[in-house]
C-alpha cells in the first residue's frame, strides 16, 4: 500500500490535495544536515508528500560496484534495482529500507551498523528477506538527511509518487461531435503539416495500440512498469487526441507514438517517469507529453531540465485542482509548457489549475477518444488538453525541425486566441494559426513575439 510520510526539511511547505494527488514543495534534502532536521522536528507539522514506503532513490559521487554495496550494508539497504541515466550522466540506484532494529532511530553511526556478530549477519539476513516491512514514517525525513550526510553519496531523496490528471471519463458509443477540429482549425492546418516523422513519447499507463484509432502509430513501447494492469483508458485516450486516424482525426495523426508505460492502477513515481524520460530521449523523441502531476521533485526536475537542456519539448497537464490549487509538478517547472483545460465554449474548466505558470490552454471537455477494446470514451482534463498541445508542436516540428522548446512556446502563445474565463491563462492553442506563422518566417529566422 501506498503510505503517506511527513519530511520535515527546513523551510518545505506541502499541501496535499488528497483527492487527487495534487503537491506543493521545496525541497532540498541532500543538503540537510542532521542538526537541521534535529531543529526541524520542533516545528509545526506540514501536509505529507505521497512516497512509495521505505524507498530512497540515490545518486554516487563514484559509483563503483563496492561502494554500492558497502553503502547497502552500512545502512541495512536492499538494493532493488539501477539504470545509467544518459540525460543526467549518472546511474541511479534504488534502494529499499529494511526495518530490523531500526537504523533510523537515533541514528546509529556506520560502525555501529557494521557489526559482524553471528546475530548482526542473522538479522540483516532476516532484515533482506523482509524488505517491505514498513520503517518509521516519522523519522523518514530524519533517515533521508542521515544518509545525505554520507560522503560517498551526491543526491538522495524519496520516490515520489504521481497521478494521472484526467478529472473523469464516460463511455460513448458515437464518433461525432469533435468539436477540436473546428476550434483548433485542424482540418485546415493538416493542409500544411500533420506531424509526419516526429516522434512523440507518451508517459503515461498502458495504450491499446491495437485500437481502430492508433493502428500503426505506436512505434514502440517501454513498460517501466511489469504489471500495468493491462491497456488503460487514460494512456489510451491520450494517445488517441494526438494520433487518432480512424472515425476520429488527433491533432497530429502522421506523428509516431513512443508508448512509455510508466504509471499503474497504484500511480507513477519518479524513478518510472525518470526512466521513462531517459528511454524517450535514447528513443529519438522530439516531444514528451507528461499528462499527470504531483510534488516538487528534485530528481525529477533534474531530468526534465537535462531533456530541455537536449532540445526537447516537454508537455504536462497543468492539474485539476482548481484556480486556488498551488502549482502541480512538472507541468510548473519553467522548461515545460504547462497546459490547462477549456470547453467548446472557450470557458476555462472549472476543476482546471490556473496561474501564471500556465502557457496555454486547449480543448480538455468532453472530448470523444478512444477507449480500450475498440470502444469510446469523453474524457475531461488537463491531460487531454496538454495532447492536445503536444500535437500542435508535432505539426510546428514537421514545418521547421530547427524549432526550439522556447520558440515553440512562443508562437503558441503569440498566436493563441482568447479565452473567456480564466485568469492568468494566456489563451487557448490555435493549430492554424501557429503553423501560418512559422510557413512565412524565412529559413533561417528564428521567431520573437
Amino acid at each position: 500500500m501506498r503510505a503517506q510520510y511527513r519530511f520535515a526539511a527546513g523551510s518545505i511547505c506541502l499541501l496535499l490535495l488528497q483527492s487527487i494527488g495534487g503537491f506543493c514543495a521545496n525541497t532540498g534534502f541532500a543538503q540537510l544536515a542532521p542538526a537541521v532536521v534535529a531543529a526541524a522536528q520542533d516545528l509545526p507539522s506540514r501536509a505529507p508528500a505521497l512516497a512509495v514506503p521505505n524507498e530512497v532513490l540515490v545518486i554516487f559521487r563514484h559509483d563503483a560496484p563496492q561502494n554500492v554495496e558497502d553503502f547497502a550494508r552500512d545502512y541495512r539497504l536492499v538494493h532493488v534495482e539501477s539504470y545509467s541515466d544518459s540525460l543526467l550522466e549518472r546511474t541511479v540506484h534504488h534502494f529499499r529500507i529494511s526495518s530490523g532494529d531500526g537504523p533510523v532511530a537515533g541514528l546509529p553511526s556506520r560502525n555501529r551498523m557494521r557489526s559482524t556478530s553471528p546475530r548482526s549477519e542473522q538479522s540483516r539476513k532476516k532484515d533482506d528477506e523482509s524488505s517491505q516491512e514498513k520503517v518509521d514514517a516519522a523519522r523518514m525525513d530524519e533517515y533521508i538527511s542521515s544518509l545525505s550526510s554520507d560522503p560517498r553519496i551526491e543526491y538522495v531523496q524519496p520516490n515520489y509518487i504521481y497521478e494521472r490528471k484526467d478529472d473523469h471519463s464516460r463511455p460513448e458509443h458515437s464518433t461525432q461531435g469533435q468539436y477540436v477540429l473546428t476550434t483548433l482549425r485542424i482540418k485546415e492546418a493538416h493542409r500544411l503539416a500533420t506531424g509526419a516523422r516526429i516522434k512523440i513519447a507518451v508517459i503515461d499507463s498502458e495504450i491499446d495500440a491495437t485500437h481502430p484509432e492508433l493502428q500503426g502509430a505506436v512505434e514502440t513501447e517501454f513498460k517501466v512498469v511489469g504489471n500495468s494492469g493491462g491497456p488503460d483508458k487514460h494512456g489510451t485516450a491520450i494517445a488517441g487526441a494526438i494520433v487518432s486516424h480512424g472515425d476520429l482525426l488527433g491533432v497530429a495523426p502522421a506523428a509516431r507514438i513512443l508508448a512509455v508505460t510508466a504509471f499503474s492502477d497504484a500511480g507513477g513515481t519518479t524513478l518510472t517517469i525518470t526512466r521513462g524520460i531517459n528511454w524517450s530521449f535514447q528513443s529519438g523523441a522530439r516531444i514528451i507529453n507528461m499528462s499527470f502531476a504531483g510534488p516538487e521533485d528534485p530528481l525529477l526536475h533534474r531530468e526534465v531540465t537535462a531533456a530541455y537542456n537536449r532540445g526537447l519539448v516537454l508537455v504536462a497537464a497543468a492539474g485539476n485542482a482548481g484556480a486556488d490549487s498551488p502549482p502541480m509538478y512538472p507541468a510548473a517547472y519553467p522548461e515545460v509548457i504547462a497546459v490547462t483545460a477549456t470547453d467548446s465554449d472557450d470557458r476555462v474548466l472549472q476543476q482546471a489549475n490556473t496561474g501564471r505558470y500556465v502557457a496555454i490552454a486547449a480543448p480538455g471537455v468532453e472530448i470523444v477518444a478512444p477507449h480500450p477494446g475498440r470502444t469510446y470514451q469523453f474524457s475531461t482534463g488537463t491531460s487531454i488538453a496538454a495532447a492536445h498541445v503536444s500535437g500542435v508542436a508535432a505539426l510546428l516540428l514537421e514545418r521547421n525541425p530547427q524549432l526550439s522548446a522556447d520558440e515553440i512556446r512562443s508562437i503558441l502563445v503569440a498566436t493563441a486566441d482568447k479565452v473567456k474565463t480564466g485568469e492568468f491563462v494566456p489563451g487557448r492553442v490555435n493549430a492554424l494559426k501557429a503553423l501560418i506563422v512559422i510557413t512565412k518566417m524565412p529559413a533561417g529566422q528564428q521567431f520573437y513575439p
